[in-house]
């Protein structure tokens, strides 16, 4: 597993000051570390939220990124990735989603790890409509040839 927690650095290593990283800070360290990936405005979800812990999906034109934002971690963390191309032409397919009790769901993505989703954010059908839709506007075929600039604007 990659971690990014060195690039949001704390005063120190159990600081439980720790505030959660912004969505889009989050989006930037992703494109710096994965230059040759486009992120997209509107790229990433958060899927789970607590008082300890967010956990996002982001999508580049190449991946579905879950990344878990723990306070009691350095910094936010990629717990997995999957290239966009081993989805079929049927994502929904590829997604599980289920509620399991009043506060949160389970979310399976092809063969990667289950991840807890927030009812309070999203139901299970919302969170695999939703993530369906930015896998299908995310892969290459799924989209025309744009600039860098015209990607990223769009």
């Amino acid at each position: 597993m990659a971690l990014f927690a060195d690039l949001f650095t704390t005063s120190s290593d159990s600081d439980s000051s720790r505030r959660f990283v912004a969505r889009d800070m989050i989006v930037s360290q992703l494109k710096s570390k994965n230059p040759g990936e486009l992120f997209r405005p509107g790229c990433e979800i958060m899927i789970f939220e607590t008082m300890r812990q967010h956990t996002w999906f982001i999508v580049s034109d190449k991946k579905l990124y879950c990344i878990i934002d723990n306070l009691r971690d350095n910094g936010p963390k990629i717990s997995w990735s999957v290239p966009l191309s081993q989805f079929s032409s049927n994502v929904e397919a590829d997604i599980i989603a289920q509620n399991t009790n009043n506060s949160y769901g389970l979310i399976g993505v092809l063969d990667r790890k289950v991840r807890k989703f927030s009812k309070s954010l999203y139901s299970a059908d919302e969170l695999k409509d939703k993530l369906a839709r930015l896998i299908k506007g995310a892969k290459p075929a799924a989209r025309p040839a744009l600039s860098r600039a015209e990607y990223e604007t769009v």
